[in-house]
């Protein structure tokens, strides 16, 4: 018999052989154990008390193998070999709905991996009756319909109008009528609608994209009917051709039609997803739940085919959440749908198959293959979203976007903005109460004022969003001929979408005008903060203009820097300023009167979640990132240790914790010949102590530098100094591991196939699982590039084995607290004499006093450099903070007591 203990956050196995005590194993497949190491805290003692812990969940199945789900964190996880996508795991808490600060991907991704994010986006969607969509997100109450309402009707009792739709709805009832077949004669109806309800000039128009990929993203998305307006100056009818110039900053609302199976001779219209309301029911609001299980979608054949035979490569392979059945309460329950097998059929013998560089959307033909209704859904939600998601990353500067969805003659409401997720009822077109509705939604999007599109206005006073005039690059309206002033338009899908999307734009923000350049970043996530960074000119000077979407209750970023470099003054600090960001200029819109802000007013009526953003425009001095310039490895280091410094002055002196390192956010400026390390980007900092209400409902960090802790769902200890001394480490880690040699414009080059890439591509929880796993190896690689060589041995790896060190200790004492409290339960229901006492003690804020600023401190001040005479000697580096102030616990909020140990 081969006994087992299964972390439930992991698949590997501990294996147990018959002989107790023994050496345990780590099962890596069905016929592979190696050896649990001597280091790994479960050998011997803790697997050991999680046997006696976990026995009676042991069941037989199969006979000869038993299996026990043990405590939280405990194995580490590596992902199956079989995929190359690690599986997500599903997180039910509000800290699991999406990270504040989504890491822009700057790499080619495909539609898979922007897909283990995308997750994270949908889980906390909401449903709406199509009506109270309506009258939430296009403002068409009781006011606008009764102003519209006879224009509406007159389209609705149009003979023109009449025969057009009667023509796609006998399409649809047609068994031979297919998905491809059915764009022409939607785009007929919505343009004979269009034509009568904006007789002078249509506001937009929607186009067959056919097989063209829209321009200027990271993955190859096509909706199928993307609308444009006339200022771009593309026909359908007359030419054609200029479609394949589309870029992102140019789609209007977009359309995705499908024509999903028939169930019990009838179509549903659930194209996305919806309750499961009984017939009559009109529900006002439904939250999706958060328990779903995985499945695995077919993939795309690596040549682009759609035949059933096709041999799905591994590099397109899709693992996925299915769409929960859901109830009519706000809050509901989902019936668990069982996970679908993957579908391997080899293909034709002989035939050749060609590797693609980007993952593309499924064909319809391939979307016919997914036979469960729950699949298809995933799949079309998850598709809708990647619009969402490109028309906000990668589309108009806007706070939100707007798609529909017609199934056959279903149609549905797709909405998505920088908190939440929101679906309409679909309802089927044949019933005329439905039409009107149809029809008023056109209405709606070609006559709402752009602010009320959530775009950023081209003209106006600027009093709900600032006014960018024009609203793009004007190379995108000037298609050919004339003088331009504005820079070209690097769209391709291989390259940063949208570089110059707003290059030569005027945008102004209050009584100020900036001229925009180019971008620097891009946040690329539908939930969070929505970053933007452009270069600007303001007053004949060179700054930095950033744009975000904050939670409405976190304390300004302008207030955080003027207030840490007014400690430094006061206190004589005077280093400390040379290591923050100096804000120029800052402004604040509260989104009044949009749709975010009606949404909010009624989530807050129905309980349901719903983080009020704001958006902050900050101005602030021109910054060097540290991958945008060729130092000496000396100097980078130098960097490093400055951020640690200034970032422990800040919490002991101005009472500041950053709460967001990454390698975004450590740049450096060039001042009297030196270079000074800078702690940039307070968004999401916060006070000390904490205040008790929780400022954002996200995580914060950015996922690739966070603390395995602070992924983790179950740990409700708050953002304690130590995580910040982690994700240094790791921002340190993945900068010398993704970056080498000298490229073009003095800049680093990023190797092409980056050591820690799955951190940066998966799920939260794939994220955490990795990152235990890395750290509980035997010895966890340090693979750095020539370039950063001296990071390695003396360097990396201590500032690795402190954090392993932490770690360790911090499973050691939490297996001993369950081992003491198992035991303790055993005697109390024997009835025997319990007179042990639990003794040991704990420091968590520094894990027993490993992860501190003193140890890294001591680590980071000298670094390794090579004589003339080839001798490795210490570089001592510039120290301003030696002596930090004693650390207090309190200022990080409640510290974990026993009995909430994960």
């Amino acid at each position: 018999m081969r006994l087992f203990i299964v972390s439930k956050f992991s698949p590997l196995p501990i294996y147990i052989p018959p002989s107790l005590p023994a050496i345990p194993y780590i099962q890596r497949d069905d016929s592979c154990f190696e050896p649990l190491p001597p280091s790994h805290p479960l050998h011997p003692l803790h697997f050991l008390f999680l046997l006696s812990q976990h026995s009676h969940t042991f069941n037989n199945s199969p006979p000869d193998i038993m299996r026990a789900a043990s405590f939280a964190g405990v194995v580490p996880r590596t992902p199956p070999r079989s995929s190359p996508h690690a599986q997500t795991q599903v997180m039910s808490t509000p800290l699991a709905r999406g990270s504040s600060s989504q890491v822009d991907l700057a790499d080619n991704h495909k539609v898979a991996d922007i897909n283990t994010y995308l997750e994270e986006d949908i889980k906390d969607r909401v449903y709406l009756d199509l009506e109270v969509f309506l009258k939430l997100v296009l403002d068409f109450g009781d006011a606008e319909r009764k102003k519209k309402e006879t224009k509406i009707n007159n389209v609705m009792k149009n003979e023109n109008f009449e025969r057009v739709w009667n023509y796609y709805r006998g399409l649809c009832g047609l068994g031979s009528t297919t998905e491809k077949g059915l764009y022409e004669p939607l785009l007929k109806v919505i343009e004979t609608a269009m034509k009568r309800l904006f007789p002078n000039q249509q506001p937009f128009t929607h186009f067959n994209e056919g097989d063209k990929f829209i321009l200027g993203s990271y993955a190859r998305r096509k909706p199928d009917l993307p609308a444009l307006r006339p200022i771009f100056g593309l026909d359908c009818q007359t030419a054609e051709d200029k479609l394949t110039k589309v870029h992102w900053p140019m789609v209007e609302p977009f359309g995705e039609l499908k024509l999903t199976p028939k169930q019990g001779g009838k179509r549903t219209g659930f194209a996305l997803d919806w309750a499961d309301a009984t017939p009559g029911e009109t529900p006002q609001a439904v939250t999706a739940p958060a328990t779903q299980n995985r499945y695995n979608l077919r993939p795309r054949s690596a040549s682009g085919g759609s035949l059933p035979n096709a041999f799905p490569t591994q590099s397109h392979t899709r693992s996925l959440h299915p769409i929960p059945e859901t109830s009519t309460h706000a809050e509901s329950k989902n019936e668990e749908v069982e996970a679908g097998k993957k579908n391997k059929k080899k293909g034709n013998k002989g035939t050749k198959q060609k590797k693609k560089t980007l993952g593309d959307e499924m064909e319809p033909e391939e979307e016919n293959l997914l036979t469960k209704p729950s699949d298809r859904r995933l799949h079309t939600l998850l598709q809708c979203a990647g619009y969402g998601l490109e028309s906000l990353s990668s589309g108009l500067l806007r706070t939100h976007t707007v798609g529909f969805v017609m199934d056959g003659t279903f149609f549905q409401l797709c909405y998505y903005d920088r908190s939440k997720v929101v679906l309409s009822k679909p309802v089927d077109l044949s019933e005329p109460n439905s039409m009107f509705l149809f029809l008023a939604t056109l209405y709606q999007l070609g006559s709402l004022s752009d602010e009320k599109q959530g775009i950023f206005p081209s003209k106006g006073d600027g009093k709900s969003l600032p006014t960018l005039e024009p609203s793009v690059n004007e190379r995108y309206t000037r298609r050919e001929g004339g003088n331009y002033t504005s820079g070209p338009i690097t769209g391709d899908s291989l390259v940063f979408p949208g570089g110059n999307a707003f290059s030569g734009c005027k945008i102004t923000v209050g009584k100020e005008v900036f001229h925009l350049g180019e971008l620097v970043h891009r946040a690329h996530a539908i939930i969070g903060r929505g970053t933007t960074v452009v270069r600007v000119k303001w007053n004949d000077k060179d700054a930095i203009m950033k744009l975000s979407f904050c939670g409405a209750e976190r304390t300004p970023e302008e207030e955080l820097v003027k207030s840490a470099r007014a400690k430094a003054t006061e206190e004589g600090h005077d280093w400390a300023l040379n290591h923050l960001p100096n804000i120029l200029y800052s402004a604040e819109y509260n989104l009044a009167g949009l749709a975010e802000d009606r949404l909010a007013t009624y989530f807050e009526q129905q309980r349901i979640s719903y983080e009020r953003r704001v958006l902050r425009i900050t101005v602030q001095e021109v910054l060097t990132p540290i991958t945008d310039a060729v130092l000496e490895p000396k100097d980078y280091a130098q960097i490093f240790f400055d951020v640690l410094q200034i970032h422990r002055w800040l919490v002991d002196h101005a009472k500041i914790l950053h709460r967001d390192i990454s390698m975004a956010n450590i740049m450096f400026r060039e001042k009297d010949g030196k270079i000074y390390g800078i702690l940039n980007d307070f968004d999401l900092s916060s006070r000390l102590p904490p205040e008790s209400k929780a400022s954002s409902r996200q995580r914060t960090g950015t996922k690739p530098y966070m603390s395995h802790d602070l992924l983790n769902p179950s740990w409700v200890h708050g953002h304690r100094y130590r995580h910040d001394l982690e994700s240094l480490f790791y921002v340190i880690l993945i900068f010398c591991s993704d970056y080498g040699a000298k490229g073009e414009e003095d800049k680093l080059v990023k190797v092409t196939e980056p050591h820690f890439q799955k951190w940066f591509t998966g799920s939260f929880e794939d994220v955490r699982t990795g990152k235990i796993s890395w750290l509980l190896e035997d010895k966890p690689l340090i693979q750095v590039t020539e370039f950063f060589r001296e990071f390695g041995v003396f360097y990396l790896t201590k500032l690795r084995d402190l954090v392993i060190e932490g770690h360790q200790a911090k499973n050691v004492y939490r297996s001993a607290w369950h081992k003491y409290k198992n035991s303790e339960k055993g005697h109390k229901e024997y009835g025997y004499p319990f007179t042990q006492v639990f003794t040991e003690t704990f420091e968590w804020e520094t894990l027993n006093d490993t992860v501190t600023y003193e140890k890294f401190r001591d680590v980071m001040k000298s670094f390794p450099v090579r004589t003339s005479s080839g001798k490795w000697e210490p570089f001592q580096l510039t120290m301003h903070y030696e002596n930090p102030l004693p650390l207090n616990s309190s200022d990080f909020g409640p510290p974990p007591d026993n009995d909430t140990l994960v």
